[in-house]
């Protein structure tokens, strides 16, 4: 999946563990009714968004993610990215 807009926030990286970073961007898309949709970036990944800075228009390639918070009957998903291209191209 892909999702085109523009970069509205890039957050700085997140350290969670010794071997686990994070960097979440925010994309608003153009559409209609357009929507600001958090991406995921980790470990080496973040790299991939580190040349981009607010107000690029951009694609980015995601996997959507699905988990159970410890067995409580609680789901979480994440959008996590693992390409970008500049829609300049």
């Amino acid at each position: 999946m892909q999702v085109k807009g523009t970069l509205l926030r890039i957050f700085e990286k997140e350290n969670i563990k010794e071997k686990f970073s994070k960097k979440t961007v925010v994309v608003r898309t153009k559409e209609e009714y357009p929507q600001e949709i958090p991406i995921e970036f980790t470990n080496q990944r973040i790299d991939l968004i580190g040349s981009y800075k607010e107000g690029d228009d951009v694609t980015i390639s995601i996997n959507l993610r699905g988990r159970e918070w410890k067995g409580k009957d609680k789901w979480f998903c994440s959008i996590e990215g693992w390409k970008v291209e500049s829609l300049l191209k």
